[in-house]
């Protein structure tokens, strides 16, 4: 039997979607629990020349493409508290490399093609954002 989750003293189970429920279904809000926020699409992705702009939402998935061939991400900005950020890569030819950088903490360089994902939080008492996850296709 799998432990329950234990959120803000709530019995909890996350959804894979990212969404909280209490153990009857409801849907517990606060945090970072919100859906997902998407800019960009599969089809039409942000198109990044240097620097990385954090969207203003708790959850934000951020679909890109370098503006042409292989880019070091020079940037990204600073989060929010509790801030989740996925970056999503869309492109095997634009593609994109992040490093460790003054707000970014990874556990290595981070080469983004097609389907690559990023998954990172900002953390307020580093102010970093942290890496939780990663896909390099």
């Amino acid at each position: 039997m799998q432990s329950p989750l234990i959120w803000q003293g709530i019995n909890a189970r996350l959804l894979c979607t990212g969404q909280l429920l209490d153990y009857n279904g409801n849907p517990i809000s606060g945090g970072s629990t919100g859906n997902i926020v998407e800019t960009g699409s599969w089809g039409a992705p942000s198109v990044i020349s240097g620097a990385i702009t954090v969207p203003a939402a708790l959850r934000a998935k951020l679909y890109m493409t370098s503006n042409g061939g292989a880019l070091v991400v020079s940037s990204i900005g600073n989060g929010a508290a509790t801030q989740e950020l996925y970056l999503v890569c869309t492109s095997n030819v634009n593609t994109l490399e992040l490093d460790n950088m003054a707000n970014v903490q990874l556990s290595g360089s981070w080469v983004g093609k097609l389907g690559s994902l990023l998954c990172l939080h900002w953390t307020p008492g580093l102010n970093k954002w942290l890496e939780d996850h990663r896909n390099e296709i």
